[in-house]
């Protein structure tokens, strides 16, 4: 019988081990979880800085191309206007290309800004 006692009080200790060791897997896997998913959370929010500014580059992109056809319109409105000799439409039209080639350029430098952004993220 003693020897009975003695093999229950070993495989009783070697399950105390193997639980010990598998409650340690536990906690490592756990841990191992825990870190993926702040990982995926802050991976996921980080990637959803490029969309919004994908649109705004296509948004700036879209306003260079507006502001170059009000330039076109507004020179063959002043190309009339000076066959008409009519000194008022001349200077509209030209205050308006004048405005339209500054909203060029603002919108070249946004455009410009926003693609070094992205490129740099």
């Amino acid at each position: 019988m003693a020897n009975k006692n003695i093999l229950e009080v070993a495989f009783s200790k070697i399950q105390e081990n193997e639980k010990t060791e598998l409650s340690n897997h536990k906690i490592d896997l756990a841990l191992i979880d825990d870190v993926n998913n702040s990982y995926r959370k802050a991976f996921d929010t980080w990637s959803g800085i490029e969309s919004p500014l994908l649109k705004q580059l296509t948004v700036a992109k879209k306003s260079i191309d507006l502001f170059q056809e009000a330039v076109k319109v507004a020179e063959e409105g002043s190309s009339y206007a000076k066959k008409l000799g009519d000194s008022s439409f001349i200077k509209l039209f030209e205050t308006r290309i004048s405005e339209a080639k500054e909203g060029i350029k603002m919108a070249q430098n946004t455009y410009s800004a926003i693609n070094k952004a992205i490129t740099s993220i």
